[in-house]
């Protein structure tokens, strides 16, 4: 009995072995199954692969290049020579891929639907109708564009010549108001203009250099443009051609007319008469929404041979909504803040000047225009100021100088005192003016007024929330106050504003970086790099924010790109 098991024991246990081979039987087939279903999964998946990239194989061509490789597109794309500043310029081409021609067919439908909200009887024809070249060889404006730019507004003030003296011009007009003067034969009465068709301007200086830029950029570089090219170029490609901004190109160059034997060609009446040594020239040529963005000067007169100019003025004691050293082109300005302007007092002073008019611009007055069609105009204004508060203006042109040459602290610090001294004897004149108080809250850091720099831009952006340049600067000063949550809410406010100013994303990119968040600040300098292509500076930030993101290879392609860039400085 010892060495056997109870019968009982010995039928349990029979249970048991034949319950455990028949889990083990079903343990296999459970696993036979759950094989066979992996072997499923991964011949689907390897079915969706194969399937994927026979589909890619066939929309490769769909993918723009810069995408299938970022360098090649920079890389391929030679800048335009500039000459005048040493800087390689290049151009971006918006419509060589079909990306980007997607999204230009958007921006296309927005402006059609705005054009049948408007005028909705006639928006086929406003759609299909192409754009049109003049007998002179100048594009006309197309539907779009009138629909959107031109206007019937005018409060700028018409006389025609026949009916106005020059007595009556200096004394209602001269240094005191804008006033259009209209000719009963357009510009041929002032003009030879034939001299300034397509054609005729090609054969005569079709080699000649003139260098052009966007609204924005213009203004910052003192009334210059900084894309050279021949004037063959620019008539036959760039012109039809947009900046990385979405603007087109504008001839505003300084030079070419003075050069050339185009002042044999005008004759103006008696109050516009041209002075030697005392007026300077500016020649300008743009396609349908160039233009240039708010400045002022001295008194000058601007003549448009052909095309239409829209012009926005504001008089000196009321800075345009927006600011100035602006951070808006002007189309810009016209979508963003021109429609948000409600206040009669802040409207602008604006008309459209056509083709054989003269507009007289007194000194002072700030101005900012969009061209309708292609125009070609000529701007003769004074070199110097004549009025007491546009001459103080002049006079920080010395003094900028000497604070940008400043090789210590202490000049730098001399030469500040000196500057706010004449913007507060001006504020003192215009006790309204933005761009003055803008200009002190700028310079007070420089004499360690940190604290007076802030109160002073929370007066400018209390009398304009749109002036952007004020509010990137109060968010400097709060970086510099440690203040690091709030200048990061003014840094959004002003991305809000203008997501398209390359200021906003270094200003917010460094930030970022500083802060220990390097893979936020590759977004922005990214965004920078494509807004000025070919800043090498800003190429530098983004390698700089790439190698502390860990990313060895976006930082070496722009490391590449800034060899390649520094190739065109040589």
């Amino acid at each position: 009995m010892r060495g056997r098991k109870p019968k009982t024991e010995q039928n349990n246990n029979h249970v048991t072995n034949g319950a455990v081979k028949n889990v083990k039987k079903d343990r296999k087939k459970t696993n036979q199954n759950n094989q066979q279903m992996l072997v499923n999964v991964l011949l689907g998946f390897l079915g969706v692969i194969f399937a994927c990239g026979v589909f890619l194989f066939i929309t490769r061509d769909l993918v723009p290049e810069y995408e299938r490789n970022p360098f090649e597109r920079t890389k391929t794309e030679v800048p335009v020579e500039n000459k005048r500043n040493g800087e390689a310029s290049s151009k971006i081409n918006n419509h060589k891929n079909s990306a980007n021609n997607h999204e230009n067919s958007i921006k296309v439908q927005h402006i059609e639907d705005d054009i049948f909200k408007q005028n909705p009887h006639e928006t086929q024809d406003i759609i299909e109708k192409p754009e049109e070249v003049s007998s002179t060889g100048w594009r006309e404006a197309d539907q779009r564009v009138i629909a959107k730019y031109d206007s019937t507004i005018c409060k700028i003030e018409k006389r025609k010549i026949e009916e106005l003296s020059s007595e009556e011009f200096e004394k209602v007009y001269r240094y005191k108001k804008p006033v259009i003067v209209t000719f009963p034969n357009g510009a041929n009465d002032w003009a030879d203009a034939d001299k300034w068709t397509v054609s005729n301007l090609k054969k005569e200086y079709g080699d000649f250099r003139i260098y052009s830029g966007n609204a924005r950029e213009i203004v910052r570089r003192g009334g210059n443009g900084e894309v050279g090219s021949s004037f063959s170029d620019f008539v036959d490609k760039l012109i039809q051609e947009e900046d990385e901004t979405g603007e087109p190109l504008y001839v505003f160059d300084r030079n070419f007319y003075n050069s050339s034997t185009l002042p044999k060609t005008l004759k103006p009446p008696n109050i516009f008469k041209i002075q030697n040594g005392v007026d300077d020239s500016i020649f300008f040529l743009g396609a349908s929404r160039s233009g240039v963005s708010f400045h002022k000067h001295a008194d000058s007169w601007n003549g448009v041979l052909y095309g239409r100019k829209r012009w926005f003025l504001y008089p000196i004691d009321h800075t345009p909504p927006g600011g100035v050293f602006t951070g808006y082109t002007m189309l810009e300005w016209f979508d963003m803040i021109y429609p948000k302007i409600k206040a009669e007092v802040d409207k602008p002073i604006e008309c459209v000047q056509r083709a054989g008019e003269i507009l007289y611009l007194p000194e002072g007055f700030y101005h900012g225009t969009i061209n309708i069609g292609d125009t070609v105009a000529i701007g003769i204004q004074k070199k110097e100021s004549t009025l007491g508060i546009q001459k103080l203006f002049y006079e920080d042109r010395y003094l900028g100088q000497m604070l940008a040459n400043s090789k210590t602290s202490q000049e730098r610090t001399e030469w500040s005192r000196k500057f706010i001294e004449l913007y507060t004897t001006i504020l003192e004149l215009l006790p309204e003016s933005t761009e003055v108080m803008q200009n002190i809250a700028e310079l007070l850091p420089y004499v360690d007024r940190q604290r007076a720099s802030l109160d002073m831009v929370n007066k400018v952006l209390k009398i304009d929330p749109y002036f952007l340049m004020a509010l990137l600067h109060k968010a400097e000063l709060m970086m510099d106050m440690n203040e690091v949550y709030k200048a990061e809410e003014l840094l959004q406010e002003a991305l809000q504003l203008n997501p398209e100013l390359f200021d906003t994303r270094v200003k917010y990119g460094r930030l970022l970086y500083d802060t220990g968040r390097p893979e936020e600040a590759v977004f922005h300098f990214r965004k920078a790099t494509e807004l000025r292509p070919n800043d090498i500076q800003f190429w530098n930030y983004l390698k700089n924010a790439q190698i502390a993101s860990e990313d060895d290879r976006g930082a070496e392609e722009s490391d590449e790109i800034i060899a390649y860039l520094k190739s065109f400085e040589d």
